[in-house]
């Protein structure tokens, strides 16, 4: 949240009660990107309790409304006017959508000629059309004047600075107070990295006020970094550095493993920068007849990575399939990062897929299929195939990674793809595994 505040109180005995508020201001584009998030921006007054006290706005809102028992809004532009309550419930006038360019003037004002009493008008609204959102509460029944004023930008669900609305920050105007001249301070309580600021442009009656952000800052959708590293079958771990340029990435790693002598192998991974890593899919192949089951895994692990990364040592380990001639197996890791992702839920609402050889069947292209709904994407897989040779992407894929047999692809997608065949070809038919996934 980033707000101004025109800050009467404390203390409250000291306080002077405030007659009405009122200001205006422009619908902005939509934002590039929809991660379910809400928007709101509004003008507001609130009681001498501040945080903990209630609230009255004029409200431009952008999804849905995230106060209990109203359930208005959803992915467009619309204007409602509210009472938030200290219980985080509300009331809420008559929800409008309205379109881009549109303009918007809010006003709060007492409506009992002598001493307001708590009775107030709210009214938010659409001097285009013409729309017109008013609510008449009853602010408290305990304390009844109100003595503070607010220009605020809110956010929930806001995972990359594409979800804030285009165009860079939103100018308050008009700001006029009566029963007393604000004087505005200035407050960003949560700094997510998209460059959020208050400017005031104008102090006094009237005043205004700019609540600026950068919807473009955060990097787009693509690759940040990646590396990968091999080691014989005298180990049971491998280890590469991964370094990145921007923060809040979504880290991957393939992890693979062959010609184990054992029944199972299971695989896990850490790094230097304490990230927790989870497992999302696996699949194994090459049943030769050697052991009776499979000997070669392929996996894929994640990680969130807040901050940005600096030869971070990213190790991938193998348990319960050393080999007692050996000491270990042939294991390795290929590592990248993608940036611009959603942080908060990076992979697109679908299973991981995979595709691996039948006990019999060997191939020379290798297939995972996968499906998404929510784009836009970054389709991702890995491969790891018996023959030792480089692997070529699949059609429109870009090589991140490869070295012998296995191997690791990207292609960005913008809109949804249905049972996406991702393929790998090689120049001689062999056992072979395969995992695809969507970052979105």
């Amino acid at each position: 949240m980033e707000n101004t505040k025109y800050a009467n109180c404390p203390p409250w005995w000291f306080c002077q009660e405030l007659d009405s508020f009122s200001g205006s201001w422009t619908v902005p584009a939509a934002p590039r990107l929809s991660d379910g998030q809400t928007i709101y921006l509004f003008i507001g007054m609130e009681d001498y309790r501040d945080q903990s006290g209630q609230l009255i706005q004029t409200v431009l809102q952008w999804g849905p409304t995230v106060y209990t028992n109203c359930n208005v809004g959803g992915p467009y532009w619309g204007i409602a006017s509210y009472l938030i309550k200290a219980d985080n419930t509300c009331e809420v006038g008559t929800f409008y959508r309205v379109n881009v360019g549109d303009n918007i003037v809010g006003s709060m004002s007492c409506y009992v000629s002598n001493g307001c009493g708590g009775y107030w008008t709210v009214d938010t609204k659409d001097t285009t059309t013409g729309t017109d959102s008013v609510l008449n509460v009853l602010a408290d029944t305990n304390y009844l004047s109100m003595y503070n004023v607010y220009v605020t930008l809110e956010v929930h669900g806001v995972v990359r600075c594409g979800d804030y609305p285009q165009g860079g920050g939103i100018t308050f105007s008009n700001l006029q107070v009566t029963g007393g001249t604000p004087g505005w301070n200035s407050l960003v309580r949560v700094n997510d990295g998209c460059g959020e600021g208050v400017t005031v442009n104008q102090q006094g009656n009237p005043s205004s006020v700019t609540l600026s952000y950068n919807s473009g800052a955060g990097p787009s959708l693509g690759l940040d970094g990646s590396n990968q590293a091999y080691c014989s079958h005298t180990t049971t771990s491998c280890t590469t550095t991964l370094s990145t340029t921007h923060p809040n990435d979504i880290i991957l790693a393939y992890t693979f493993e062959a010609l184990d002598l054992a029944s199972s192998c299971t695989f896990s991974v850490s790094d230097g920068a304490g990230l927790s890593w989870t497992h999302r899919a696996e699949v194994s192949g090459r049943n030769d007849g050697t052991t009776g089951s499979n000997r070669d895994q392929l996996a894929e692990f994640w990680a969130k990575s807040t901050n940005v990364l600096s030869s971070d040592s990213v190790t991938e380990s193998i348990s319960g399939c050393a080999s007692y001639s050996y000491g270990g197996e042939y294991n390795g890791l290929e590592v990248f990062a993608v940036s611009g992702a959603n942080y908060v839920n990076p992979f697109d609402p679908t299973s991981a897929g995979t595709g691996s050889d039948s006990v019999s069947g060997q191939q020379s292209v290798t297939t995972a299929s996968i499906s998404t709904s929510n784009p836009p994407d970054l389709v991702i897989a890995g491969v790891q195939h018996a023959t030792g040779a480089a692997p070529s992407p699949g059609s429109g894929f870009t090589m991140i990674l490869s070295s012998g047999g296995d191997g690791s692809e990207y292609q960005s997608f913008a809109g949804t793809v249905s049972n996406l065949g991702v393929s790998f070809s090689f120049n001689t038919s062999s056992y072979w595994q395969e995992i695809a996934d969507a970052v979105r």
